[in-house]
C-alpha cells in the first residue's frame, strides 16, 4: 500500500512537471508568433509611400492652405529587442531623420543628418519632454500635458504656444493653435494599431520641431 501511495505521488510529480515544461514551451511559441507577426507587420509598414499619407490629410491641408511639402511621417520600427525607432520621413518619402528609445530610459535620441538632439523627459506628475540640441545648449521646445484627456502644448523657442486641439477622428488626430491660428496637425497613419504618426506643419515650424511633435 505504501509503495502504490508513493508511486501515485512520483506519477503525480511528474506529469504536473510536464505540464508546466508544455505551457511554458506554449508559451514560448506564442510569444515567438507574436514577434514574428510584428517582424511582418512593421517590414510592410516601411512601403507605406507619400501619396497614400498625404491622401489621409489633403482635406486638412487643403483648408488651411498647406502643401505637401509641409508634410512629413513616421513609421515605428524595432531596432533590438531593447530599443526602438521612428523613422522619419519627408513627403517624397525619402527618410531624413531617425528618433530611437532605449527601453526604461527617460530619453530619445533624435538624428537628422550630422545633427543630433536629445529628446529628454523629466520627472514629473505630468507628461513633459524637452527638446534640446547636443550642439548647443538651447533648448528649442518643450512639451507640457495641461489637463486631462491628452490636452497638452508645445512651448516653441522663437514662436510660442502651440495649444493642442483634439477631432473628431477615428485616427488619433491632434490640431495645433498658435495665438489662436491653425499651425499644424498630427495624426496617426492607422486606426487599427499605432504603427507610426504623420504631422502636417505651417512654414515656419523647423523641422526639429515637427519631429519632436511626432515622437513625443
Amino acid at each position: 500500500m505504501r509503495y502504490t501511495i508513493d508511486k501515485l505521488n512520483k506519477d503525480t510529480g511528474s506529469w504536473f512537471i510536464y505540464f508546466i515544461v508544455a505551457i511554458l514551451f506554449g508559451f514560448s511559441l506564442f510569444i515567438y508568433f507574436l514577434l514574428k507577426l510584428r517582424e511582418t507587420l512593421q517590414k510592410k509598414d516601411l512601403t507605406t509611400g507619400p501619396d497614400e499619407v498625404w491622401a489621409s490629410c489633403l482635406e486638412f491641408a487643403s483648408k488651411w492652405d498647406m502643401k505637401k511639402s509641409n508634410m512629413i511621417y513616421g513609421i515605428y520600427q524595432d531596432t533590438s529587442l531593447a530599443a526602438i525607432s521612428l523613422v522619419v520621413n519627408d513627403h517624397n518619402g525619402s527618410v531624413i531623420a531617425r528618433v530611437e528609445k532605449k527601453s526604461l530610459s527617460r530619453k530619445k535620441n533624435l538624428t537628422i543628418g550630422s545633427q543630433k538632439y536629445e529628446i529628454e523627459y523629466p520627472l514629473s506628475w505630468k507628461k513633459s519632454a524637452i527638446l534640446k540640441s547636443l550642439n548647443s545648449p538651447e533648448v528649442l521646445a518643450i512639451y507640457r500635458e495641461t489637463g486631462n484627456f491628452g490636452h497638452h502644448e508645445f512651448n516653441v523657442n522663437g514662436l510660442g504656444k502651440f495649444i493642442s486641439e483634439k477631432t473628431l477622428s477615428m485616427k488619433y488626430t491632434l490640431d495645433y493653435k498658435l495665438k489662436g491660428k491653425i499651425v499644424g496637425r498630427r495624426q496617426g497613419l492607422s486606426a487599427l494599431r499605432d504603427k507610426g504618426r504623420l504631422g502636417v506643419f505651417a512654414d515656419e515650424v523647423s523641422l526639429p520641431v515637427k519631429i519632436f511633435i511626432l515622437a513625443v
